[in-house]
């Protein structure tokens, strides 16, 4: 980052505005439009990290950071751009910026975020405008203009992060790799695809992303967060070619990390997006091919080493932890409890999930935390059996993903009850808590004895 970048930004920062109905405000930046609530803490402080931040990211990933030029596919009509400017201009369409430029949405509250990505369970999420819900993008972008941003400004994408107090790099970094995946076209090839890659394609984009928050980070412990539980799910029987939802980010993050020992940044991006061979001079060829060329030896003979690698090393002290609260997934099952869960409770969760993640945890912490979910009560009022009903969507997709389409088909079931048995709502709460501690916990193998499901 160049040093003269802090005082650059700071001239150009705008003053926000709020909405009066939404209560947000607005500051751009050179690549950013950030949409904060009202009082939002340090906003230009905010901003500026941002800002730094998705730099930072184009900077790993291209050689010329933001300034990289990239090779766009070519139309199929042969028109000048001044004529294909003029007839944007003629359809009242805005022209696509020359460089990256997102929509950046901060929360305060995780409640809003859910609500808005109807997604429980996250802590961020990327929306590209070419393929999110386009009334969902619409949404967002009017809550943008209503905060003062001028209609014609065009964003790429969206990002959506919890923030409370506006220092989460990591998170901002994870999901501005998507950003950046999503500008430079990043896909997974469809012809000759590895096995590994064609079951489970997020072990590229997600495990791109979570690399990425640990080479912004050193201080961040790979070894314990990443390094250590992919290990153990290794000792403890895993393969590549089925890998469980709750270690899928860190899975994806070790062939990374793996594959950075021989090949840069933008060649192992290059291995999944066109522009970025075409700007390296790369040919376009199979990816097997492609793999060999850049990383001389095969796809079969990169996984062999990446086992060999994890299998040979000790995982540090407090990697069985964080495995297992991965797991357990306190934190998705704590989203989907929420309302039944008092603001202390909460926090207690919240610290111990941090203490695992310090490697600072106890196994009688973690079975505390496990024990409050499982045993949350509160009367069914209607207010309370709302904010449930309204996570029933994306529960029945959690549920599918981890435990399986009999799951999913349970919680249909379960939401059928508000109209089969409207009156008796204790037996949709009693069904509804035993369904979160059921199915959002990974049947996977325990390494400290815990039991699955």
């Amino acid at each position: 980052m160049k040093t003269s970048f802090r005082a650059l930004l700071s001239l150009w920062l705008i003053a926000w505005v709020t909405s009066g109905a939404a209560a947000w405000q607005a500051v751009s930046t050179e690549h950013l439009v950030i949409l904060l609530p009202a009082g939002f803490p340090q906003t230009a402080a905010v901003a500026l990290q941002a800002e730094e931040t998705l730099q930072q990211v184009w900077e790993l990933w291209l050689p010329r950071g933001v300034d990289t030029p990239l090779p766009r596919p070519s139309p199929a009509w042969n028109l000048s751009p001044a004529v294909i400017a003029r007839a944007w201009e003629r359809a009242g369409i805005p022209p696509e910026p020359a460089g990256p430029s997102f929509g950046l949405i901060l929360y305060q509250d995780p409640e809003q975020l859910w609500q808005d990505a109807d997604k429980y369970g996250v802590k961020g999420l990327y929306l590209g405008v070419s393929w999110a819900p386009r009334s969902l993008v619409r949404e967002l972008r009017r809550r943008f203009h209503q905060a003062g941003i001028a209609q014609d400004w065009v964003a790429q994408g969206l990002v959506l992060a919890y923030c409370p107090q506006g220092e989460c790099p990591g998170l901002l970094a994870h999901e501005l790799t998507h950003a950046l995946q999503d500008y430079t076209l990043v896909s997974i090839p469809t012809e000759f695809c590895p096995q590994e890659l064609d079951r489970e394609p997020r072990l590229i984009i997600e495990g791109m992303a979570t690399w990425t928050e640990f080479a912004l980070d050193p201080e961040d412990d790979f070894q314990l967060l990443v390094q250590g539980p992919v290990a153990i799910w290794l000792w403890l029987g895993g393969s590549p070619s089925e890998v469980p939802l709750f270690l899928l980010y860190q899975i994806g993050a070790s062939l990374f990390q793996f594959l950075s020992f021989r090949l840069s940044p933008p060649e192992m991006l290059a291995l999944f997006s066109h522009p970025v061979r075409g700007m390296l001079g790369l040919p376009e060829e199979p990816f097997p091919e492609l793999f060999r060329s850049l990383y001389g030896e095969s796809w079969e003979a990169f996984l062999r080493g990446w086992e060999k690698w994890l299998l040979g090393t000790s995982p540090p002290p407090g990697a069985e932890l964080v495995y297992e609260e991965r797991r357990l997934w306190l934190g998705g099952r704590a989203s989907f409890l929420w309302p039944l869960l008092s603001e202390e409770e909460r926090e207690e969760i919240w610290e111990i999930r941090q203490a695992i993640w310090r490697g600072e945890g106890s196994l009688s912490a973690l079975q505390w935390a496990d024990a409050l979910l499982r045993g949350v009560w509160a009367e069914p009022a209607p207010a309370l059996l709302s904010a449930l009903y309204e996570r029933l969507p994306s529960l029945k997709g959690w549920a599918r993903a981890i435990s399986g389409p009999e799951a999913a088909a349970r919680i249909t079931a379960i939401s059928l009850l508000k109209y089969t048995d409207p009156e008796h709502p204790e037996r949709f709460l009693r069904e509804y808590i035993a369904a979160v501690n059921a199915y959002l916990v990974s049947p996977a193998p325990s390494p400290i004895g815990v039991a699955v499901p």
